[in-house]
């Protein structure tokens, strides 16, 4: 595969001094097996830095990389989409993205929160990533999903170490009330849900149910998220997702009217993270941060819900729009695959309170499925009933289509699902001998009630099991819906 490194990560990557232990595992993963490129503009943009000595320093070590053959110039309808750019920087930027745009490369690797947002604005947020999302994304490729699952567990707050070197950026945030602020919410029993790894914090959220928020123009009662955090080193494992899937499940499940959270400016890519699942700013608080909100109280469906259902979904996840104008599909899928991409289903619907461990790999929101079914009638917004073959036989899942295509191409199947895959390279190559269906879905929730194979075949909804992707009529699917326990609250006609 190819990726074009912006030039902020190729300094990190050859810094003088100690490297990032993120930065070497990138080099290791990437020798003699990818190609790491860099944009003519970033060398351009070094050549015209005026401090001789530093600028040879920098030429010195983007030496070693390979030049992108041909610097496109970028067409007026897309400098127009990734929004205008009156420095020399922006330029640089907009040129990189568009080379990746083009499919001069299957992946651009930046730290740069600028270019992480221009991305969105063109679609191109899956290919965007950053280093720790890189290591992730060829860490799976290369060894398929780790044998031992990571875990997130739910603790009290003062079980943790307050001295632990993770708390140093919440600390300085804090200034001297830092150590007021931890003795509260430890003497109130708060709970978190932290990430530990070899005895160190490398992720936390931590939560409350606000009733009284005091923030002007929001409803009551709402689910404040307190403080959300990532560590460098943790943040290719998408647990900035895992966790705003948990706050948002707690608050449904507790009936509050949506989630809150008080965010710094200067913290971009968290924010750009809560605007991925619907958060938007709404007013900026007194201390200095802004306030992002995401409603959870029931939406109406509309010609606009109608006409782009995909769309409702990122607006108003967990929310399933179901009327009649999406189509529904039952996809059968093996229980080695199941496991991988719905880790945490259980038997029955888990409420929150009893996620007391929480498995990493897998369970996030959004996740891609591939396979070799044929159909061509599945499209964004399409209800996809997940249907664990073998040993439960049962529809476990529901997710809604968001991106599907076909090909038999290994690098397209990569670079579109790369940072949602469940799949060791090895594997996709082995998928694409045949033509292969990939289908990028968001996982709305688990069913219920697990309805056997026997009684969903006595209540006319199947008249077999499935042996590949099947679609189910409305009134099928109004009867599974009925037997399978799907609350009338969660979805949305």
């Amino acid at each position: 595969m190819r990726f074009i490194l912006d030039t902020n990560v190729v300094i990190r990557m050859e810094d003088h001094r100690k490297v990032e232990s993120v930065c070497a595992e990138l080099s290791r993963l990437t020798a003699g097996k990818h190609d790491l490129l860099l944009h003519p503009a970033s060398r351009d943009d070094v050549a015209r830095d005026r401090d001789r000595a530093r600028r040879i320093v920098i030429e010195s070590k983007l030496g070693k990389y390979k030049t992108l053959e041909v610097a496109m110039e970028p067409d007026d309808g897309f400098r127009s989409a990734v929004g205008p750019g009156s420095r020399v920087n922006d330029s640089v930027d907009i040129a990189v993205l568009y080379a990746l745009h083009r499919d001069a490369a299957d992946f651009l690797i930046t730290e740069d929160d600028g270019l992480h947002r221009r991305a969105r604005r063109v679609s191109e947020e899956e290919r965007v990533l950053t280093v720790a999302q890189a290591v992730a994304l060829l860490r799976t490729l290369e060894r398929g999903p780790p044998a031992r699952h990571n875990l997130v567990r739910r603790v009290p707050i003062y079980t943790l170490d307050r001295d632990d070197p993770f708390f140093d950026s919440i600390r300085a945030d804090y200034s001297s009330g830092f150590e007021t602020w931890f003795q509260k919410i430890s003497r109130e029993g708060r709970p978190c849900y932290a990430f530990v790894e070899n005895r160190r914090i490398r992720a936390l959220m931590i939560f409350k149910e606000a009733d009284e928020h005091g923030i002007p123009g929001l409803p009551r009662p709402l689910f404040k998220i307190s403080t959300l955090k990532v560590d460098e080193p943790a943040r290719g494992l998408k647990l900035g997702e895992l966790f705003i899937k948990l706050a948002v499940w707690f608050a449904f499940q507790r009936r509050s009217k949506g989630v809150f959270v008080t965010v710094y400016e200067k913290h971009e890519g968290l924010r750009r993270v809560f605007e991925d699942f619907g958060f938007s700013h709404v007013r900026d608080s007194t201390g200095g941060e802004l306030v992002y909100f995401k409603d959870l109280r029931r939406p109406t469906a509309g010609s606009e819900t109608r006409s782009d259902p995909a769309g409702f979904m990122r607006r108003h996840y967990p929310y399933l729009y179901d009327g009649g104008a999406v189509r529904k599909f039952i996809v059968p899928i093996q229980p080695g695959y199941h496991s991988r991409l719905f880790p945490e289903t259980s038997d029955r619907q888990t409420l929150i309170d009893e996620y007391n461990e929480v498995i990493v790999q897998g369970n996030t929101i959004r996740k891609a499925y591939l396979c070799h079914a044929a159909t061509r009638m599945i499209h964004p917004g399409s209800v996809l009933l997940f249907y664990r073959s073998g040993d439960h036989q049962a529809v476990t899942s529901i997710g809604v289509a968001e991106t599907i295509f076909r090909t038999t191409d290994v690098t397209k199947v990569v670079s579109r699902v790369g940072r949602r895959t469940v799949y060791s390279l090895e594997e996709i190559r082995k998928l694409c001998r045949k033509p292969l269906l990939a289908i990028l879905f968001w996982h709305l929730q688990d069913v219920s009630q697990r309805i056997s194979l026997a009684q969903l075949k006595s209540e006319g909804v199947l008249r077999g099991s499935p042996q590949s992707i099947m679609e189910l009529k409305e009134n099928a699917y109004r009867k599974w819906k009925g037997v399978a326990g799907i609350e009338d609250r969660s979805t949305v006609r």
